[in-house]
């Protein structure tokens, strides 16, 4: 059977089936960038991936889900002290437009974390700047100071499959 692709505009909510796909821009150096609130009558997920920094606007978007795919692409320490990136593509890597670190991911996560987010994947981490310990550890330790403990998560690899998360 042939695929179903259909293009989409930026900012007009779709539908497939009885799945609501919400989509909005998101700051990244990419031809418009979004990120997306997928809502299902069971629950709702958002994903936040390739943005430079997590604005108010792009928080409010995915308020109220239940589940939440984000990026935590690097470490800064690890960052720092890589010596295959020049400090330009490092400095666009850290920019409003580039990617966002685990402290970042972090952040993001305590201004969410309201009591309907459950369950968030840690995604898109750098291979040479970040691992997923780290960056478990250090979104898990943030969100303990701030006392936040009833979040679970977990991080996406390229090389295995993500666990099933269920509403």
């Amino acid at each position: 059977t042939p695929l179903d692709i259909r293009q989409f505009v930026t900012g007009e909510p779709f539908e497939i089936g009885d799945v609501q796909v919400e989509n909005f821009s998101v700051p990244h150096d990419a031809q418009d960038p979004v990120g997306f609130h997928i809502k299902t009558p069971d629950g709702s997920v958002g994903i936040l991936t390739d943005l430079g920094q997590t604005t108010r606007l792009v928080l409010e978007r995915v308020r109220g889900a239940n589940a939440l795919f984000i990026e935590a692409n690097y470490d800064l320490n690890r960052l720092h002290e890589d010596t295959r990136r020049p400090w330009a593509i490092k400095q666009r890597i850290m920019s409003r437009h580039g990617h966002l670190s685990n402290g970042d991911a972090a952040e993001a996560i305590e201004t969410l974390a309201n009591g309907t987010l459950q369950n968030v994947v840690l995604g898109h981490l750098s291979s040479d700047c970040n691992t997923p310990e780290i960056a478990r550890n250090s979104v898990t330790e943030k969100l303990g100071q701030a006392g936040i403990d009833d979040i679970q998560i977990n991080v996406s690899t390229q090389s295995e499959p993500t666990e099933t998360i269920t509403f």
